[in-house]
């Protein structure tokens, strides 16, 4: 059986990468996660999301934790919800 349904996602949450990111553990040590180059990908990220129509949360940097910004596919669909 297959299922070709398609969904439609209206809202999108995101969260700045805080300068702590740098401190982060990867699987593979290749030197320190460029920040600057994350802000610039990041800020390409949202606009294109708000280009699509989607509306953009944007919840505050948490320089605390290193991985705050990451996605762990966090995806889910609501069928006629309305928040």
């Amino acid at each position: 059986m297959t299922n070709n349904s398609s969904f439609e996602f209206f809202r999108a949450i995101t969260r700045c990468p805080a300068a702590s990111i740098v401190d982060g553990l990867r699987a593979k040590d290749t030197g320190a996660p460029d920040l600057k180059q994350m802000l610039a990908d990041h800020a390409h990220y949202v606009a294109t999301l708000k280009r699509t129509g989607a509306e953009v949360i944007e919840l505050p940097l948490l320089e605390e934790s290193l991985t705050a910004c990451l996605s762990r596919t966090q995806r889910f669909a609501c069928r006629r919800a309305r928040y």
